[in-house]
């Protein structure tokens, strides 16, 4: 009778300590995630605007004047007009998606942090550029922050993705296999995008003006991207004939 009355007691308390224990670490998983998602929410939201995470992660400080340059160009030029107020409704929805994550993993990388740093310098060139090139328009907002924005992706394209480009199109060269490089899309493309502009303009759109300025971003970036393979295809057949 011991026995038997002895060894139901101790199933049951086991049985209560492994609930509870599943229940703590529960209760502790839920407590994190919410940490962790109200840590991401209010970095973006702070007061004072919307940040630049993956800027002030990098230079360490939202007043650096490297992170001060980029909220410049974003808030004291592209955001004053109609097209890049609703240009920056697309970009802040897409980098907003994942740019708190990659800032967190600055933090806790320094030599991540340096990397973003150094890749961080052209693209401030490139803003730089972009809005001396829209100076004589400056008359025009709508007209400068278009000329502006051309000049940006293209110069983007140019820098970050053409590199890549190139690479692979040497590779396959030196294999012996065709590369062909076709200008034509991004071009229809800008084109279609240009025209969607001027009809957003004309209709103060937001939803065409998003559609708009996203496709002639994307387009220009595009054909800085590929623009230096091209070049290099021309001469190089120019060279076998």
């Amino acid at each position: 009778m011991t026995e038997t009355t002895t060894l139901p007691a101790e199933t049951v308390t086991e049985t209560v300590t492994a609930t509870q224990t599943t229940t703590e670490k529960e209760t502790e998983t839920k407590t994190v995630t919410e940490t962790a998602t109200s840590t991401l929410t209010s970095t973006v939201t702070e007061a004072g605007g919307l940040r630049c995470l993956i800027a002030t992660a990098a230079f360490g400080s939202e007043i650096a004047p490297q992170v001060q340059a980029l909220r410049n160009f974003r808030d004291g030029f592209v955001t004053r007009t109609f097209a890049g107020e609703n240009f920056m409704k697309a970009f802040n929805a897409f980098y907003y998606s994942w740019s708190p994550y990659v800032a967190h993993a600055e933090y806790e990388n320094p030599a991540l942090r340096d990397i973003v740093k150094t890749s961080i310098y052209p693209l401030l060139f490139s803003l730089d550029v972009s809005k001396q090139a829209a100076k004589p328009f400056s008359t025009i907002p709508e007209l400068a922050v278009l000329i502006s924005g051309l000049v940006a992706a293209s110069l983007i394209g140019l820098i970050y993705v053409a590199p890549i480009v190139v690479s692979i199109f040497l590779i396959l060269r030196w294999k012996g296999k065709r590369f062909n490089i076709k200008l034509l899309y991004p071009s229809a493309a800008l084109i279609m995008g240009l025209i969607l502009f001027a009809l957003a303009e004309a209709s103060a759109s937001p939803l065409l003006m998003i559609l708009a300025s996203s496709t002639i971003v994307l387009s220009a970036m595009a054909l800085g991207a590929i623009a230096p393979a091209k070049i290099f295809s021309i001469w190089e057949s120019r060279k076998q004939a």
